[in-house]
């Protein structure tokens, strides 16, 4: 799995909605890369604090477009290729 297809399916897998055999991928792939761990970590923070706004409901396009604000902001980026990947 690439630092790439990571980053595409990320949604699914922190959701729970992934297909098992792809989830193993990500696990393994989070396992051996340290840049993806940051990222998924960031990912999922991002995603936790945009949902438990209780004024309004967010939606998945805002949740996306926060979480894209945030990420442009990380010191590694999924594009960027980590040692072994």
């Amino acid at each position: 799995m690439t630092c790439r297809r990571l980053s595409d399916l990320l949604l699914e897998y922190t959701s729970g909605e992934l297909p098992r055999r792809q989830r193993i991928g990500v696990a393994l792939h989070l396992l051996a890369c340290v840049a993806c761990r940051i990222y998924a970590s960031s990912y999922r923070a991002t995603t936790e604090l945009a949902r438990a706004c209780p004024e309004e409901r967010v939606t998945d396009g805002e949740v996306e477009h926060l979480l894209r604000g945030v990420l442009a902001h990380a010191p590694v980026r999924p594009t960027e290729r980590a040692p072994g990947c």
